[in-house]
């Protein structure tokens, strides 16, 4: 009970901190400069150090900022299986930020934890379409074809994933037990 309510007060941080801190403007996230304040007024000071700071804040965007804050809470959401509320996050993660192909990939995983496997295939797709050598996406999408009943797609995707990581043995057992099923499966 604790830790749902830690999470929810993580989530409601966040979200108006989200909300009303962070606006999708040239801004940048005044905390981060915060270190480098420091150094520049210590009594120790070090004017080059801050300097670098500073313009190490700059380069983060209030827009990859507020991603990485709604990918967190997607992310502790998917973990306590709260996949609505995880795939709102990662949604609002993806309008921040829509070329992160992992933000694609964790909403597909929420997608299929709540049976929604024609999304997660989509979100999976997506994700190997922004990012073609990803095994992982390859794998999941394997999963949810599989969960459809498509085990001949998903021992494609299984084969896809070990040609981009022959070492990835998950694949390798995921396709040897899809194979053993589309044996056992009645020919059509």
């Amino acid at each position: 009970m604790l830790h749902r309510i830690r999470i929810a007060s993580v989530v409601l941080i966040c979200s108006l901190l989200c909300t009303s801190s962070l606006t999708r403007s040239s801004e940048k996230w005044p905390g981060l400069c915060l270190d480098a304040y420091e150094y520049s007024s210590a009594k120790q000071y070090d004017h080059k150090r801050a300097a670098t700071m500073f313009t190490e804040s700059l380069s983060v965007s209030m827009d990859d900022m507020a991603s990485r804050i709604h990918e967190n809470i997607g992310n502790e959401l998917h973990l306590y299986k709260d996949y609505d509320g995880a795939i709102t996050a990662f949604g609002k993660a993806i309008s921040h930020t829509p070329k992160r192909a992992r933000l694609y990939f964790q909403r597909g995983k929420s997608f299929r934890g709540k049976s929604a496997y024609a999304q997660a295939i989509q979100d999976f797709t997506k994700a190997i379409s922004l990012q073609q050598r990803y095994p992982y996406a390859y794998l999941f999408r394997g999963f949810a074809k599989d969960d459809q009943g498509n085990v001949k797609g998903a021992i494609k995707d299984y084969t896809t994933a070990i040609k981009l990581d022959p070492e990835f043995a998950w694949a390798y057992n995921s396709r040897r037990l899809a194979k053993c099923r589309s044996m056992s499966m009645p020919q059509q």
